[in-house]
């Protein structure tokens, strides 16, 4: 055999070996655009239409309904929309807000912290001792 025909058996197994090893999920390597958050597409505008008006109106409504009930048990207490539909209506959008923020437009699975701190380097403390031992108040205690 030659030496050429030597290399051709090496490349040709290497082949196998490569095309077998693609398909390995174990050995596949991660492609770059398979995280990055705006692979997936995000939300549809209907989907955002319900996140970001629809969620906050019916926690809104929820709050109202909850504000009438206690009204019906308590004839003092007057109902306010101010306080009752749209204060829980802006604290509901205000979280949507932050939560949409922190995914990427809730394309990401891992949230993402709106303020990234730095980092903490914790440095070693060297101390170095000096230690003296006194041999010869040893030997008298022994004896």
């Amino acid at each position: 055999m030659t030496k050429q025909n030597e290399s051709s058996k090496g490349d040709k197994s290497r082949n196998v070996f490569a095309n077998h090893s693609a398909g390995d999920t174990a050995i596949h390597k991660k492609e770059d655009n398979e995280d990055t958050p705006h692979s997936k597409g995000g939300l549809t505008n209907f989907g955002r239409f319900l996140l970001f008006l629809g969620f906050p109106f019916v926690m809104g409504m929820f709050g109202f309904y909850a504000a009438y009930l206690s009204s019906l048990y308590n004839p003092e207490r007057q109902m306010n929309f101010d306080n009752d539909f749209i204060l829980p209506f802006l604290l509901t959008l205000a979280m949507v807000l932050v939560i949409g923020f922190q995914t990427g437009g809730f394309t990401g699975k891992k949230a993402k912290p709106i303020v990234s701190w730095p980092k903490v380097r914790r440095k070693k403390k060297v101390i170095y001792k000096t230690v003296i031992v006194d041999d010869e108040d040893f030997d008298q205690k022994e004896d």
